[in-house]
C-alpha cells in the first residue's frame, strides 16, 4: 500500500489530549484508513463514546467501506468547501502546467484551517509539529462580511484566482451546498456566514432568518442569529458557531458529532431513516433523556409545519457535554414550497408531512398524546398568526410570501383544525 501516512487526532475540548492515530495508505488508486485509539486515552476516558462504529480497543479497525470513519467525516468540508479546495487546485495546476493532483478524504480533513473546523477535534501528522492546517491567515472580520459577499458572487462568476484564495480559508471548513464563511464579531466569537447566490430564485437568506425567528417563537434551541442585507442579489443570514464558547476573550472547543455519525449511517445510505432511529440514539447518548427527547419531537413538529426538507442527518448533531451528549441547537432549516416530505421518516413508513403521524409517535418521546396534541395546537397558533409579519420584518416581498404560502399551509390546516377541538 502506497501514499502512507499517519494522523494523531487530538481532543480540543481536553486541552489537547491525545485520542489516537488515522492510518491512511492508497491501494488500486483508492485510499484505505484505519483507525487506533491511544491506550492511554481508553484508560482514562473509557466511558466515552466519540463514534459507535469505532471499537473502543488498542489495535487498527476499520470501517465497513474503510474509508474514515464517520466522526472524523464531521471535521471534512462538505460541497461547499470541497468545491473551493479543488478549483483552488485546479487553477494550481493549470499556472505550473501539471495535471491537478486527486485529493483523498485525508486531504480534504487536513485541508482546512484549524481554528475553522467544526467540532473539537485537531489533527497532526507529526506528533511535535503545529495542528493542521495552522497557516496564519487572519479570521476575516465581521466589518468585512460586505468584501466577502463580492468574493464569493466573484468565485461563482469567475475563475480568477484571487476569488479562491480569499475565500479558501474562512469557507472550505463549513458544510452544505451555499456560498458561505467563516467570520470573526467583536468580541472574538466564530460566526456562519451564508452569502446569496446568483442562482438563488427568492431570497434564502431572508427566509431562513424567518425561519429561525419562528423556532425561537415556538421555544426551540437556536443558535443566535442576525440577518444582513449587502446587496440587491439576497440577504446574508448568520449564525453564531455553537461549537465554540467564548470566556473573558479565551475560546474553548465543544466537541460536536453529527446525527449521520452517532447514527452509524454513511451519505447516500439512509433511507428508511428517521426520526424514530434518531430517537433511539438520544435514550442511549443522553444523560438528560426526556429533556432532549421532548426537544427532539419539538423539532420534528417545527419541520412539519414550515415543510423543512433540509432535515438529513448532517443537520441534526450533538455537543459532548463531560462524558455524555446532548441534542445541539436547530440549525439549517428552511421552508420550501410545495414539499409534502421531509428527508427523514416520521414513522417507520414515510416522511410524508403529518402532525396526525407525529402525534401517534409521541410515545417513543416520553410524550403523551394530550401533550403532542397541545404542542402541535402551540406550534401551529404561533405559526400561522405569525409568519407572513415575520417574513414582512425580514424584508421578504409579498410576492415571495405568496410564492413561500404553500409551505405553511399544513400548519394553518392544523392550526383551524385543533384550536376547533379546544373550543
Amino acid at each position: 500500500m502506497s501514499g502512507k501516512k499517519d494522523i494523531f487526532v487530538y481532543a480540543g475540548w481536553l486541552s489537547n489530549e491525545l485520542i489516537g492515530t488515522i492510518h491512511c495508505g492508497v491501494a488500486n488508486g483508492n485510499e484505505i484508513a484505519s483507525f487506533e485509539y491511544d491506550r492511554k486515552w481508553l484508560i482514562e476516558h473509557s466511558l466515552l463514546m466519540l463514534d459507535p462504529t469505532i471499537p473502543q480497543v488498542t489495535y487498527r479497525s476499520y470501517s465497513a467501506d474503510k474509508q474514515l470513519f464517520g466522526a472524523f467525516e464531521d471535521s471534512c468540508p462538505d460541497r461547499w468547501g470541497r468545491k473551493l479546495i479543488d478549483r483552488r487546485e485546479t487553477l494550481y495546476a493549470i499556472k505550473e502546467k501539471r495535471a491537478p493532483k486527486k485529493f483523498f478524504e485525508s486531504d480534504y480533513l487536513l485541508g482546512i484551517q484549524d481554528c475553522y473546523r467544526i467540532g473539537g477535534f485537531r489533527y497532526k501528522t507529526d506528533s511535535d509539529g503545529d495542528f493542521l492546517n495552522n497557516d496564519t491567515l487572519p479570521i476575516p472580520p465581521i466589518t468585512a462580511i460586505r468584501e466577502l459577499e463580492q468574493i464569493s458572487l466573484g468565485y461563482e462568476k469567475d475563475t480568477d484566482n484571487r476569488w479562491v484564495e480569499q475565500l479558501v480559508a474562512p469557507g472550505s471548513s463549513l458544510g452544505g451546498a451555499r456560498p458561505k464563511a467563516n467570520v470573526e464579531d467583536i468580541d472574538g466569537s466564530l460566526w456562519i456566514a451564508k452569502f446569496p447566490s446568483k442562482n438563488d430564485t427568492y431570497d434564502v437568506g431572508a427566509w431562513e432568518k424567518t425561519a429561525n425567528d419562528l423556532a425561537s417563537k415556538c421555544g426551540l434551541n437556536i443558535p443566535e442569529c442576525k440577518l444582513m442585507k449587502l446587496s440587491d442579489l439576497g440577504s446574508t443570514f448568520l449564525s453564531k458557531r455553537f461549537d465554540r464558547v467564548y470566556t473573558d476573550g479565551f475560546e474553548k472547543r465543544i466537541h460536536y458529532a453529527s446525527a449521520m455519525t452517532m447514527l452509524g449511517a454513511r451519505d447516500g445510505k439512509t433511507d428508511g431513516i428517521g426520526y424514530l432511529d434518531l430517537a433511539e440514539t438520544v435514550q442511549r447518548l443522553t444523560l438528560n433523556t426526556d429533556e432532549n427527547l421532548h426537544e427532539l419531537f419539538r423539532h420534528m413538529l417545527f419541520d412539519i409545519a414550515i415543510a423543512n426538507h433540509d432535515d438529513h442527518l448532517r443537520n441534526h448533531g450533538f455537543l459532548l457535554q463531560g462524558d455524555t451528549w446532548e441534542l445541539s441547537p436547530a440549525f439549517d432549516i428552511n421552508p420550501a414550497a410545495d414539499e409534502q416530505f421531509l428527508e427523514m421518516n416520521i414513522d417507520t413508513d414515510s416522511g410524508y408531512r403529518s402532525f396526525d403521524k407525529a402525534i401517534e409517535t409521541s410515545e417513543f418521546y416520553h410524550i403523551s398524546k394530550d401533550e403532542a396534541v397541545n404542542e402541535v395546537r402551540k406550534f401551529s397558533e404561533i405559526i400561522s398568526s405569525s409568519w407572513k409579519k415575520i417574513a414582512t420584518r425580514n424584508g421578504i416581498k409579498e410576492s415571495e410570501q405568496k410564492y413561500m404560502s404553500s409551505a405553511f399551509r399544513l400548519v394553518e390546516e392544523a392550526n383551524r383544525k385543533y384550536s376547533a377541538k379546544s373550543v
